[in-house]
Order: C-alpha cells, then structure tokens, then sequence
C-alpha cells in the first residue's frame, strides 16, 4: 500500500504509512505533504495565523510597531531632557535676576574699607545709607514732565 501525502492543515507526525494524519491547531501554518511535530510549522516572529486555520499561510502582522514603539520611547526621553534643561535654565535665571535685584548692603561695604584701610576713623559723619525700594515710595504731587509728557 502506497504513502499518501497529508492535506494542508495536517501532518505525519510519527512518519509511518500506517497511521493517520494529524491535524494542527490555529497558529500553525502546515502546507500539503508536511512531516514533523506541529511545533515545526508555528507562525514566526512578526506574522501570525489571522483565520485560525493551519491550511493557510501565516500573513505579517499590521500592527507590527516596535519601531516606532521605540521611536516614541526616544522622542519621549529627548523631550523630558529638554523640559528639565528649560526648568534648570529658568532656575538660574531667577536666581540671578534675585541676586541682581537685591538691595546693596551698604553696611558691609563700609566694614570692609574699614577693614582694608581705607576708611582711617570711625567718625559719626560717616554713615551707611538707606536704599529705598520703590515699591515703597509714593509719589505725593508731579514733579515735573520731560520731553514727551
């Protein structure tokens, strides 16, 4: 008695003429005349079996996006480095423009040219002034007007 070759979807597992042809599960792509373990005939990597049947062939994958999956991923990380960059920036441009804004201490300039020499005498003429905020000063009457009011 002659081999018969398994249909598609099937396979000859054990290889003996005399036992039936054994059906695969969905996942699998087995062509007509196949020999071997079902495991053989998987679908690879990136394609899979759309219809569940072993008979046809296993079709690619149209949602396969693990590269634009690690695109975003970069894209992502690029732009947290960006924000934080712009937040450190943002710091230190407060902070300088704190430092240049905050009032002289006239006080302490005046300890140290007492401490260098430069001022010989500890007289009462010479006082520290006061600089005053403008925030806090209010204007009672106009002063006067320049050239364009």
């Amino acid at each position: 008695q002659g081999c018969v070759p398994c249909p598609a979807g099937t396979t000859d597992q054990d290889s003996l003429p005399g036992t039936p042809c054994l059906a695969c599960e969905a996942g699998t792509y087995v062509p007509a005349g196949s020999a071997g373990d079902c495991a053989l005939f998987s679908c690879s990597g990136g394609t899979s079996d759309h219809d569940s049947n072993p008979s046809t062939p296993c079709e690619a994958d149209a949602t396969d996006d693990s590269g634009l999956r690690t695109t975003m991923i970069i894209v992502g990380t690029l732009l947290g480095v960006l924000l934080l960059c712009a937040i450190a920036a943002l710091v230190l441009f407060r902070r300088r423009r704190a430092e240049k804004n905050r009032p002289f201490n006239f006080e302490e300039a005046l300890r140290a040219l007492k401490s260098e020499g430069m001022i010989v005498h500890d007289s009462q003429a010479i006082r520290a002034p006061i600089e005053l905020k403008r925030d806090r000063i209010k204007s009672l009457e106009k002063l006067g007007a320049g050239a364009f009011g």
